[in-house]
């Protein structure tokens, strides 16, 4: 392991640069396409957004990972090698000619740095992961009842409809709440529920807090909230079946917010509900209900961009391998 420090070491450098360009690119970008985002379906809306609270984090993975996929594939005994026509004394980043660590600062600061950011993103992750298994068992206080093969009643007059959990997930309501709707309500809440548990947002909700700490903090908190937004309207969208049931959805917002004020005792990032700690969402909610004549688009272009982009820079290793390896050069020269 010690003869990979130095490549180690390479790779946070470069990786530390990398996330910071794309953090700043996505800084840039935004503000022109965040109109264009926001007039997407929210499904589609919901997809796009987690891809960009990762993007930096991911972008600058999938580079390096490109950039040593030609020494890779030698291993593999797939290519020759790839560093025959260097000059003598030339710097790699490969996995094959590895160099001792550099002793400079100017290296080992990025690098430490970015170590100790993808530790803080590791750290949050586990965080966010307690929290939703410390709120799960806080629900047990409540005496869950169960209903349905994935609902449970809590008996507390706290109005409560949330889905928990992020791998075996399970829908919980009280009796506070179930006790003040109606049928075609409490149908609409249902379905609303389990939207979010086949959509499995809390896992990626999970996902975009944690990646998306490698944005400047004022894009970090706009992509979040407009991210919890399109996964509330995609499943506000899915527990309407019927175009008249519109109005009775958005009417329940309503009734159910007013229930929870004063009354919502969690402020978990990962709970799902009409109140969120990061905005409120209400009215923008409701104008979908009423205004949303989108169907639900196919995710097929999207997945076809990222495709086609992963195929270029794929396709492109050798140019993304050397591109690094010359800038390394030109590091040297002046540190």
């Amino acid at each position: 392991m010690t003869q990979y420090l130095g490549l180690i070491q390479q790779g946070l450098f470069f990786g530390f640069f990398l996330t910071l360009l794309f953090a700043a690119l996505s800084y840039f970008l935004y503000p022109l396409l965040q109109h264009k985002i926001r007039s997407l379906n929210p499904a589609r809306q919901s997809d796009i957004l987690l891809f960009w609270n990762m993007l930096p984090v991911l972008a600058s993975f999938f580079i390096l990972f490109v950039a040593l996929l030609p020494s890779l594939l030698e291993m593999l005994g797939i290519s020759t090698d790839h560093c025959l026509g260097h000059p003598e004394g030339h710097l790699h980043f490969c996995l094959i000619h590895l160099h001792a660590p550099s002793n400079s600062l100017f290296i080992w600061g990025p690098a430490l740095f970015y170590l100790g950011f993808l530790l803080t993103v590791v750290l949050n992750l586990c965080v966010d992961l307690c929290e939703t298994c410390r709120f799960k068992r806080k629900l047990n206080n409540f005496n869950p009842e169960k209903i349905a093969a994935d609902t449970f009643l809590l008996d507390t007059d706290t109005p409560l409809a949330l889905s928990c959990g992020l791998w075996r997930q399970q829908i919980f309501l009280s009796t506070g709440l179930v006790n003040n709707l109606s049928g075609d309500e409490y149908d609409i809440v249902i379905q609303h529920e389990r939207a979010h548990i086949k959509r499995r947002d809390a896992l990626k909700k999970l996902l975009a807090r944690g990646f998306s700490l490698a944005h400047f903090p004022a894009l970090r908190r706009q992509l979040l909230c407009l991210f919890i937004l399109s996964n509330e309207q995609a499943c506000d969208n899915a527990s309407v079946r019927q175009p008249r049931d519109k109005s009775t959805a958005a009417e329940l917002l309503v009734k159910i917010e007013k229930l929870y004020r004063g009354h919502f005792f969690s402020q978990s990032a990962l709970t799902s509900g009409v109140m969120s700690p990061e905005t409120n969402i209400l009215a923008e909610r409701i104008h979908n209900l009423l205004n949303n004549k989108n169907p639900q688009s196919s995710s097929f272009p999207l997945i076809l961009a990222m495709i086609m982009i992963a195929a270029a820079l794929f396709f492109g290793h050798d140019l993304i391998h050397d591109s690094l390896e010359h800038l390394m050069f030109l590091l040297s020269i002046f540190i």
